[in-house]
C-alpha cells in the first residue's frame, strides 16, 4: 500500500521522521477510535469482524501492534509535515554549503584572474610613467640647452606657439573637437602679441644651427609631454601624489645618464657653493614639488591645450611683474603687448569631446 511505501522511503526503520514526537498523540487517537468502534459493535455487532473463536479483530488485545489505516494516514500526514519542515532547513544548509564550496573554488580562480589583471595593469602603469618621465627628463635637458644657445625671446616665441600644436594633437589623437571662433581668436591674439613683445623688447637671438635644433627638440618634447600627460590622467588610475612621486623619482636615472653622457660631470670641480646655496637648493626642491602637484591637478580638470596656454600666460605674467617691480629700459609697446597677450589668453575656452558618429544602416537593417 502507498502508506507503507512512504514509511519505508522516509526512514530505514519504516517509520517517518517525527514519528517519535507524535507517538503519544497517535496512541490517544487510537484509543479513542477503538472506543468508538467498540461502542458501535456493542450496539450493532458486525458478524464479519467476529472471529471463529468469538473474539474481535479490531479489539485492543488483538490489535495493539496494528494501526488502523485512518490512524496511519494521520501519522503520515503529521510526520510528513514535520519532515518537510526539517528538510527545508537541511536543504538550505546543504545549498549554503555547496554555494560556499563553489564560492571557495570559484573565488580562488577569480582571485587569480584579479591578481593577473592587477599585475598587467601595474605593468602598463609602470611603462606609461617611464615613458612620460623619459620625455620629462629629456625636455628639461633640452630646455637648458636651448636657454644656453638662444635668448629669452626665442624661448618665449616657441612657447607661445605651443598651444596651437597641442590643440592639433588633441584633435587628432585625444578625441577633442577643433576650437571654436572665440578660442581661435584667443590663440591668434596670444601668438600675435607675444611676437610684438619679442620684437619691441628682446628680439630673437640663436647661436647657429645647434641652437635651432635644441629649441625645436625642446618644443617638440614639451608638446608631446603636454598631450601624453593629459592622456595619463584619463587612462591611468593614480592619485596626484603618486604621479608627482613617480614622475620625479623615475626622472633621476635618465638625468644621471645625461649628466655623464654630455660630459657635465667634468665641470663639477669648477662649481662653487655659497653660504646659503644649500638652503635655496632645498627651497627650490620644495617649490618644485608644489609645481609638480599643481600641474598634475590642473591636467586632471582642464584640457592639454588650456594647460599649455596657462603655462604661456604664466611666463608673460612673470615678465610683466618683473618689469613693474624692477623697471628698466622697457618700452611702452612691449608692456602693452604683454597685457594684451594675457587678455587674449583669458578668452580661450576648452574644446569639448567629439561626439561619436551615428551608426549607418543599409536597406532592410534595423536598429
Amino acid at each position: 500500500p502507498p502508506h507503507r511505501a512512504l514509511l519505508k522511503a522516509t526512514h530505514p526503520s519504516g517509520q517517518p521522521h517525527g514519528f517519535g514526537d507524535t507517538k503519544a498523540a497517535a496512541a490517544s487517537v487510537q484509543r479513542r477510535h477503538h472506543r468508538q468502534q467498540h461502542n458501535k459493535e456493542v450496539k450493532s455487532p458486525n458478524p464479519s469482524r467476529v472471529c471463529k473463536n468469538g473474539g474481535r479483530q479490531g479489539g485492543v488485545a488483538a490489535g495493539e501492534g496494528v494501526l488502523d489505516p485512518g490512524i496511519q494516514r494521520v501519522l503520515l500526514l503529521h510526520a510528513g509535515h514535520q519532515q518537510a519542515e526539517r528538510a527545508v532547513p537541511a536543504a538550505a544548509h546543504r545549498g549554503q554549503r555547496r554555494a560556499a564550496a563553489h564560492q571557495r573554488g570559484g573565488g580562488g580562480a577569480a582571485a587569480g584572474v584579479r591578481t593577473e589583471r592587477a599585475g598587467a595593469h601595474g605593468q602598463i602603469q609602470g611603462a606609461a610613467v617611464m615613458l612620460y618621465t623619459a620625455m620629462f627628463a629629456g625636455g628639461l635637458y633640452a630646455n637648458m640647452k636651448a636657454l644656453m644657445l638662444t635668448n629669452v625671446g626665442a624661448v618665449i616665441a616657441a612657447r607661445s606657439c605651443l598651444p596651437v600644436i597641442v590643440c592639433i594633437i588633441e584633435w587628432g589623437f585625444l578625441g577633442r573637437s577643433l576650437p571654436g571662433p572665440r578660442s581661435v581668436l584667443s590663440l591668434t591674439g596670444v601668438v600675435g602679441f607675444a611676437a610684438m613683445y619679442i620684437k619691441f623688447d628682446t628680439g630673437v637671438a640663436v647661436k647657429g644651427v645647434e641652437g635651432y635644433v635644441w629649441l625645436f627638440v625642446w618644443w617638440l618634447l614639451l608638446a608631446l609631454q603636454m598631450t601624453y600627460g593629459k592622456w595619463m590622467t584619463e587612462k591611468i588610475e593614480m592619485t596626484q601624489w603618486e604621479r608627482v612621486f613617480y614622475t620625479n623619482a623615475f626622472a633621476i636615472p635618465p638625468t644621471i645618464v645625461l649628466f655623464f653622457a654630455t660630459g657635465e660631470n667634468a665641470k663639477v670641480s669648477d662649481l662653487v657653493m655659497g653660504d646659503s646655496a644649500w638652503f635655496w637648493l632645498a627651497a627650490s626642491c620644495a617649490m618644485g614639488v608644489g609645481i609638480s602637484y599643481s600641474g598634475w591637478r590642473s591636467r586632471s580638470v582642464i584640457t592639454a591645450t588650456t594647460f599649455t596656454l596657462v603655462g604661456v600666460l604664466n611666463k608673460m605674467a612673470t615678465i610683466a611683474f618683473t618689469v613693474v617691480v624692477w623697471p628698466n629700459d622697457t618700452s611702452a609697446l612691449s608692456i602693452v603687448s604683454l597685457i594684451f597677450t594675457i587678455l587674449f589668453g583669458l578668452l580661450y575656452q576648452d574644446a569639448p569631446k567629439r561626439k561619436p558618429a551615428p551608426a549607418r544602416y543599409g536597406k532592410g537593417e534595423h536598429v
